[in-house]
């Protein structure tokens, strides 16, 4: 304190030198002060207390916000950039489109479980709702669908592939063989051209001795057959 201030606090009695000096441990703490809640003598002790303990508190609050911004101009200048994440192009067409099948399957089961009504059978909290037991179609119920939709999918085919994985797209067993059905359309597998005879290709002519030789024995069999009593 300066020496006019300490002169102000000579001139007080000490308790109320006390009561200031309390009082200005309170508003440190936090508290309020009010004027009426201490005898004036006292007032005046904690009024000369107060810009000090102010001055305090801003000084404090500098030197937080300067330790921040030290902190962060530090860690700017150590941190190295971050390079930009560049997403993997898809290969697999197939793989892409058993996904894309999966994620559907699992959209549709949700949608009819959230719409079907709720059941209460044995063994189940009433209310809850039962997913329906999945059937592998048959090759002309896909045959049908395919016709339907003008696909190009060929029905014995997509039985064969989802027949030997066990009817299962991904890891998750198939809840809609008609969603399957509609993401297999995008397969190559379909538009691959057939193996054909070459045009203009000829018989070979052994293939044709080799007829006849096998129909002059059958008709040498019959007649054997015919000739005996």
């Amino acid at each position: 304190m300066f020496a006019h201030q300490r002169a102000a606090v000579e001139a007080i009695d000490d308790k109320d030198v006390g009561a200031g000096i309390k009082a200005a441990f309170r508003y440190f703490d936090g508290e309020d002060v009010p004027q009426g809640s201490i005898s004036a003598q006292a007032f005046i002790v904690f009024c000369v207390m107060k810009p000090y303990i102010d001055e305090s508190f801003r000084d404090f609050e500098k030197s937080v916000e300067s330790g921040k911004e030290g902190a962060r101009r530090r860690w700017e200048r150590n941190s190295p950039p971050i390079p930009p994440f560049n997403h993997p192009v898809g290969v697999f067409r197939e793989a892409e489109a058993e996904a894309e099948a999966e994620a559907e399957a699992e959209t549709e089961a949700e949608t009819e479980a959230e719409t079907s009504p709720s059941n209460e059978g044995e063994g189940e909290r009433a209310g809850a709702r039962k997913h329906p037991r999945f059937l592998p179609p048959t090759v002309e119920q896909v045959a049908e669908y395919v016709k339907q939709r003008g696909s190009a999918v060929d029905p014995q085919g997509f039985i064969d592939f989802y027949a030997a994985k066990g009817w299962l797209i991904g890891k998750t067993p198939m809840k809609d063989w008609k969603a399957a059905c509609r993401n297999a359309e995008g397969w190559e597998r379909w538009t691959k051209p057939v193996n054909a005879p070459k045009a203009g290709a000829q018989p070979r002519p052994e293939n044709d001795e080799r007829a006849k030789a096998d129909m002059e024995r059958l008709r040498k069999r019959m007649k054997l057959e015919l000739s005996k009593p």
